[in-house]
């Protein structure tokens, strides 16, 4: 919520924290915790640090829809248009069905396999 304000310090405290007092093996956790960062990464201007940690995520829970949207829209919104349709095509076949995933098909103006 932290980063959604703006407040990118908290946000990033809240990750170290997170990150420390995080049970095991606790997957949805591990994935929040990739995206929280790639969006720290983002914002701080390291793209390539940011992607890699968006593709932890999806990696983590690949039937998890939101984190397909995030890495699909990072990709979209840096030009990388081949790469977002390439992500998101791999998203149609493991995620569930999501409206923001239909809505990232029409952005990218991707037919329908």
């Amino acid at each position: 919520m932290h980063y959604l304000l703006g407040a990118t310090d908290e946000a990033a405290r809240y990750l170290k924290q997170a990150i420390v007092v995080s049970p095991p093996h606790d997957l949805a956790l591990e994935a929040e915790i990739a995206v929280l960062g790639g969006q720290l990464a983002a914002h701080a201007g390291e793209a390539e640090l940011a992607e890699e940690a968006f593709r932890a995520a999806v990696e983590t829970l690949p039937e998890h829809e939101h984190y397909w949207v995030v890495l699909v829209q990072f990709l979209a919104d840096r030009g990388r248009l081949d790469d977002a349709r390439r992500a998101h095509s791999r998203a149609t076949r493991v995620a569930s069905e999501s409206e923001e995933l239909d809505r990232l098909r029409e952005a990218l103006d991707i037919e329908d396999a």
